[in-house]
C-alpha cells in the first residue's frame, strides 16, 4: 500500500507556523489566484512530486526524508506565499506583518535550545522528541551522525590513557580516527561481548530501522549501564558503555560457567536440535564437527530457540556472522554462536 512515513515525517518535523503558512499558501492558490498561475503550479509540483515518489505503493525511504530534500525550497516558497497572503488579507492592520515576523522567534528559540542537535527536532503534534520515542516513530532521534562528535569529545576528556574504543554499528566514516585522542586504541576490533574485555563502546541509540549486529545491541542494552548519555529533550540519542564487570548491571554480574547437565542431540536431515533438559540462561554455544566424505561444508545457517520445543524464535544474527571482534562465528570446523543472556531449553541449527 501507500507509504505515509515521509508525509508523517514532514508533518511532525516541520515548525507548526511553517505548516500553517504552507496550508494558507496552497489554499490561496486554489481560491482563484490567476496572476502568475503557472509559477504556482510549478511550485506545487516541485513540492509534491519528490514526496509522492516515495509514497506510492512499492516505494520506500528510511532515516527521515533527507533523500528528498529538494521539496524544502518549494515548501519555503509556498509558505512565503501563505505569509504574504495573510499580510494582504489584513493589509489595513499594519501590526500583522510585524506579528508574522515575531512569531518565528519561538521556533528559533527551540532550535537554539536543541543546538547542536537541531536535526532531531519534532514538533508538538507528536509531543516532541520524547513523544516520537514513546510512539516508536521510525528513526526518531536520528542525528544523521551529528551526535558522534559530542560522544568523541566526552571520550577524549574522560577515558583513561590507553583505553580501547569500538563502535557498534558505525564506521570510521562516522568517526574519523584523527578526531580520537592519540593514545586511545580505535582499531575497531575490541568488541569482546561476554568476555568483558574492558573496551569502551559508543553509538547512536535512535530507532534505526536498518540496525545490524543484533547480539551486540542486545548485549549492551541488557547487560551494561552506560557511562555517558547524550540526551536531547530527555531522550538519549547516543550512549557510551564500558564493557567490564563493574559497569555490568547488578542482575547480570555473574561469571560465565559451562553447562554441566547431559544434552540430548537429535539430527533430522539438515536440522540439528539440542535439548538442555531444562530452561537455561544462554551466553554462547560451541559446536565442533568433523567433516567426512560426502558432507558439504556449512555455508549458511541459522539458529532458533524455544522453551517448549514447539514455538520457535529465530535469532537475528546468522551463521556466518561477525558477532565478536569482527570475526565470523564459524571458523574451520567450529561454530561459536553468542546469545545475550536469553533463556531457552531447546536450540535448533
Amino acid at each position: 500500500g501507500f507509504n505515509f512515513f515521509p508525509v508523517l515525517w514532514i508533518l511532525f518535523t516541520t515548525p507548526p507556523i511553517t505548516l500553517i503558512f504552507l496550508c494558507v499558501g496552497i489554499i490561496s492558490f486554489f481560491l482563484g489566484r490567476k496572476e502568475k498561475r503557472s509559477v504556482f503550479i510549478l511550485w506545487l509540483l516541485w513540492f509534491l512530486v519528490p514526496i509522492l515518489r516515495v509514497t506510492i505503493p512499492g516505494s520506500s525511504i528510511y532515516g527521515g526524508v533527507r533523500q528528498i530534500s529538494e521539496f524544502v525550497p518549494a515548501m519555503a516558497l509556498l509558505s512565503g506565499l501563505g505569509a504574504y497572503q495573510i499580510g494582504k488579507w489584513f493589509s489595513k492592520d499594519r501590526i500583522i506583518p510585524l506579528c508574522l515576523i515575531l512569531i518565528f522567534i519561538w521556533p528559533i528559540f527551540i532550535l537554539f535550545k536543541l543546538h547542536p542537535n537541531e536535526n532531531v527536532y519534532f514538533n508538538f503534534l507528536i509531543g516532541g522528541l520524547k513523544g516520537a520515542q514513546s510512539k516508536n516513530f521510525p528513526s526518531w532521534g536520528n542525528s544523521i551522525g551529528n551526535a558522534y562528535l559530542q560522544g568523541i569529545r566526552w571520550i577524549n576528556e574522560n577515558v583513561e590513557e590507553g583505553a580501547k574504543l569500538s563502535l557498534i554499528q558505525g564506521t570510521r566514516l562516522n568517526v574519523p580516527p584523527i578526531l580520537v585522542r592519540k593514545d586511545i586504541d580505535f582499531s575497531g576490533i575490541h568488541w569482546s561481548g561476554i568476555n568483558r574485555g574492558g573496551e569502551y563502546l559508543m553509538d547512536l541509540t535512535f530507532n534505526d530501522t536498518a540496525r545490524e549486529f543484533n547480539y551486540a545491541w542486545e548485549y549492551v542494552d541488557k547487560f551494561l549501564d552506560p557511562v555517558y548519555e547524550l540526551k536531547v529533550d530527555g531522550v538519549s540519542i547516543l550512549k557510551v558503555w564500558k564493557n567490564d564487570f563493574d559497569h555490568t548491571k547488578k542482575e547480570y554480574q555473574f561469571i560465565e560457567s559451562t553447562y554441566q547437565s547431559p544434552l540430548i542431540i537429535k539430527k533430522n536431515v539438515n536440522l540439528l536440535t539440542v535439548d538442555l533438559n531444562k530452561e537455561t540462561r544462554l551466553s554462547r554455544i560451541k559446536l565442533i564437527f568433523t567433516p567426512f566424505k560426502g558432507c558439504f561444508p556449512i555455508t549458511t545457517s541459522f539458529v532458533e530457540i524455544s522453551s517448549d520445543g514447539t514455538s520457535w524464535l529465530r535469532e537475528k544474527d546468522w551463521i556466518p556472522y561477525p558477532q565478536i571482534n569482527l570475526k565470523s562465528n564459524i571458523q574451520g570446523n567450529q561454530i561459536e554462536f553468542y546469545f545475550a543472556g536469553i533463556n531457552a531449553r531447546f536450540l535448533r541449527f
